[in-house]
């Protein structure tokens, strides 16, 4: 029974998570690109930025720059940023990256 209310919760937060506005995105970027800025010397000019599919869907993303790696997964509310040798530098709540009015209408759409 405890299954059957997981696959439910999974579910969810993937539809939550892929039907995210482009907006909401673009500002994952940018805050990406600030967190990184205040780890290292030079802000990351160019971020290489990977779709992630896990049998044929879309997954989350995947930043790189310098070393450091951050990865954003749809069944997965956080934001992970990992170091240039692979340790987990932070892990951030995705709604607190994103600003009021991409919170608000990601859920209307989500509902």
């Amino acid at each position: 029974m405890l299954t059957i209310y997981k696959k439910i919760i999974i579910r969810c937060r993937r539809r939550f998570f892929a039907i995210m506005p482009v907006s909401s995105v673009e500002h994952v970027r940018q805050a990406v690109s600030k967190r990184l800025e205040k780890w290292s010397d030079s802000s990351p000019i160019s971020l290489y930025e990977t779709i992630l599919i896990r049998d044929g869907m879309y997954a989350g993303r995947k930043f790189l720059w310098q070393g450091y790696q951050v990865i954003w997964l749809t069944d997965e509310p956080y934001i992970r940023f990992y170091g240039p040798c692979g340790d987990l530098l932070s892990s951030d709540l995705l709604a607190s990256l994103l600003p009021a009015s991409d919170q608000a209408s990601t859920k209307r759409i989500a509902a």
